[in-house]
């Protein structure tokens, strides 16, 4: 290699469009930063992990099996370097949803990783549950030579069973030269937009296989890493609506905590004396106590969150997909006084579900904070009656414990209160009333309300990076319920 093709292979140029400088934050490290074979001959697998180093991920996941050891054996060379942790599971699925904990915890994707046939089949489930809920996974499994009969040992075309269905995407490159604008493009799609699961599926001679390698800057540059912005006149219109609108709800999703806008959309309902219905995922954007916060939204939600929406002229759905679980099997029933207006980030919720009167594809953050900015030419309105009436309701028809009125028991509903951070399962998240600590943000509550079996291996790992960022000692406040599908 001459000097001057060096010298453009050790630039370390992370003035990525859309400020997606953020998604790649190993790129500036001092070591293991991804770069340092730039123009070298190198092997598929040592590609994936490269790739690993450059975008800063901590940690990966999974079980090695006889497609996947070349990878395997690259992993484990950069466990004992000190670039990542290699941590070895009972079960695949384990490692699919100890690496959805690790993203639900920190924000940022989980890599794991399987052999070919069984293996990647056992992490189906994981994969799902991440795509549904909304948690940037990545898979790197492997699978038999490219020269290899369909029938052959633990052969499964594990791309075509879960590209679409279980994961945003699944790709599976058929030379070594293919690695590294695969992994970029599924890396892209796992982290932009709404956030899901990807696979990137490795045939063996494409693990052990070389080719030389290019900067990852030239290849990430052809993405546009940026949130989608809202357009200016339906924010415009969107402002309308709320400031003439007499008995507005916000109805707060999961949306909202993934664009890190739950101070935003705190900020519009105080200033704007707005009450607030959320999504399981939503729970924590305002604390308990709080006048405006009516709560869970929902067939186990409170009675006062659901007549909200009926008496409502007004909703705002906020990074929300009307779930059936929320508006009922009936879609077009709910809020059948009001005008809908629905901002979120993937454009395939707007009208999927409740046709919206106006719909607007966006960043929840950026539109929420244009949207106070917009409100600001128009006079406030006075809702406290709108806001009494809701908690007189509530008053009224109190969430139902069944614990025994003054027996002195401890009641479900204290004890799920107290709980800062709190995974459950299906069978008890989604039938338990939770109450928050006016403290609590969203973030300090990862719900696991779907999959049986995810609770200890998501708590695990949701504790690796949760632990650090809380400064708290890991057995305060946490609680994990385990149970079979029955």
């Amino acid at each position: 290699m001459t000097l001057a093709e060096r010298q453009v292979f050790d630039t370390n140029d992370t003035d990525i469009a859309g400020g997606g400088a953020r998604f790649f934050t190993g790129a500036g490290r001092a070591r293991h930063h991804g770069r340092a074979h730039y123009g070298e001959e190198v092997s598929g697998a040592a590609l994936a992990v490269e790739f690993m180093k450059y975008v800063g991920a901590e940690v990966i996941f999974g079980i090695p099996g006889g497609t996947s050891l070349p990878l395997a054996d690259a992993l484990t060379h950069a466990h004992h370097d000190g670039a990542l942790r290699y941590i070895l599971t009972g079960h695949e699925q384990g490692a699919a949803f100890e690496a959805e904990g690790y993203a639900a915890a920190s924000g940022r994707a989980g890599f794991y990783t399987a052999t070919s046939g069984p293996g990647a089949a056992n992490l189906i489930t994981g994969l799902a549950d991440a795509l549904r809920d909304s948690r940037p996974v990545v898979a790197l499994t492997g699978n038999v030579a490219t020269t290899a009969e369909a029938e052959a040992f633990q052969a499964l075309d594990i791309v075509g069973v879960t590209h679409g269905k279980a994961t945003k995407a699944s790709v599976r490159p058929t030379h070594p030269a293919e690695v590294q604008n695969l992994l970029v493009h599924a890396y892209h799609t796992a982290v932009t937009g709404r956030p899901g699961s990807v696979l990137v599926d490795l045939p063996k001679d494409v693990q052990v296989g070389r080719t030389p390698m290019r900067p990852w800057e030239g290849i990430i540059a052809r993405y546009d890493w940026s949130p989608p912005r809202a357009d200016d006149a339906a924010l415009r219109e969107a402002a309308r609506l709320l400031a003439s609108a007499e008995r507005p709800v916000l109805y707060v999703g999961h949306g909202v905590v993934l664009a890190d806008a739950a101070e935003d959309a705190r900020l519009l309902s105080h200033r704007h004396e707005l009450p607030i219905v959320t999504t399981i995922h939503g729970l924590g954007v305002l604390p308990a106590d709080d006048a405006r916060n009516l709560g869970w939204l929902g067939m186990h939600g409170n009675v006062s969150a659901n007549l909200a929406p009926y008496l409502a002229d007004l909703v705002i759905a906020l990074g929300a997909r009307f779930d059936d679980r929320m508006v009922g099997a009936r879609p077009d029933q709910f809020a059948p006084h009001a005008r809908v207006v629905h901002i979120d980030v993937d454009p395939a919720q707007l009208n999927r579900v409740r046709r919206a009167d106006l719909a607007i594809h966006g960043d929840v953050k950026d539109a929420l904070r244009r949207l106070l900015g917009l409100l600001e030419a128009w006079p406030t309105r006075d809702r406290a009656p709108w806001i009494e009436e809701l908690n007189g309701l509530r008053r009224a028809l109190p969430t139902p414990s069944y614990d025994l009125p003054g027996r002195g028991a401890l009641e479900h509903e204290f004890v799920y209160a107290e709980t800062a951070a709190t995974l459950t399962e299906r069978g008890e998240g989604d039938q338990v009333y939770p109450l928050m600590e006016p403290g609590t943000t969203p973030q300090d509550i990862i719900w696991r309300e779907t999959t049986p079996g995810s609770g200890v291996p998501v708590h695990a790992h949701e504790r690796f990076d949760y632990t650090a960022r809380r400064l708290r000692p890991v057995a305060a406040g946490e609680m994990s319920v385990e149970r079979d599908g029955g």
